[in-house]
């Protein structure tokens, strides 16, 4: 019994690592999106930029300094991207993987209004 319990101690733990990392990727997705959107029509505006993506969500709390702004050569496109650090609760998967996982994720919109001026 005593090593099934560690068994399914281990397993559930993974399991809400597992649970809590695509969640708070949905939630930085969702930033990278809304970031992207309003960069779309205010692309000079990157400070605003940073902080509608950072707005738009409750979880993760992001801060301004997690999402970048970038813009094409010719100024047409923006870039946003939104990085977060997970922290892993499971110790032996997190000496597997590392302590963290970082969850990235990227949107390119057309500019609409003006041109980017990052």
């Amino acid at each position: 019994m005593a090593f099934v319990a560690m068994f399914l101690i281990l397993l559930v733990t993974g399991v809400a690592d597992l649970g809590r990392a695509i969640f708070t990727y949905i939630g930085v997705q969702d930033a990278a999106e809304e970031g992207t959107m309003y960069a779309s029509y205010h692309p000079d505006e990157i400070d605003n930029v940073r902080q509608r993506a950072v707005e738009s969500i409750d979880y993760p709390e992001l801060d301004p300094g997690d999402v970048a702004v970038s813009c094409s050569p010719d100024g047409k496109r923006v870039t946003v991207t939104v990085t977060h650090r997970v922290d892993l609760m499971t110790p032996v998967i997190s000496q597997i993987l590392g302590e963290q996982i970082e969850l990235t994720r990227s949107f390119t919109g057309d500019v609409f209004g003006g041109t980017c001026g990052a």
